[in-house]
């Protein structure tokens, strides 16, 4: 099958992300998982918790590119 980015090239590209959304201090990364979107294309879902107020955050990464998702990767 085609070519994955496994977690471990996933987790630095999400882990600035979710840095950036938090602000200051740094996201507490809680959990990532592999889906697939509507047609089938995987994406990683990577989960943290904002340090301040303890607030979710959430980003996408295409599994195959690398790229981060805009909001809903289902379309």
């Amino acid at each position: 099958g085609p070519w994955l980015y496994d977690l471990d090239r996933v987790l630095p590209v999400a882990l600035a992300t979710l840095d950036a959304q938090a602000g200051i201090g740094r996201a507490a990364l809680d959990s990532a998982s592999l889906y697939g979107n509507e047609t089938g294309a995987p994406y990683w879902q990577v989960v943290a918790w904002r340090g301040e107020d303890d607030s979710p955050l959430l980003v996408m990464v295409d599994a195959r590119s690398g790229t981060v998702l805009p909001d809903n990767p289902d379309h």
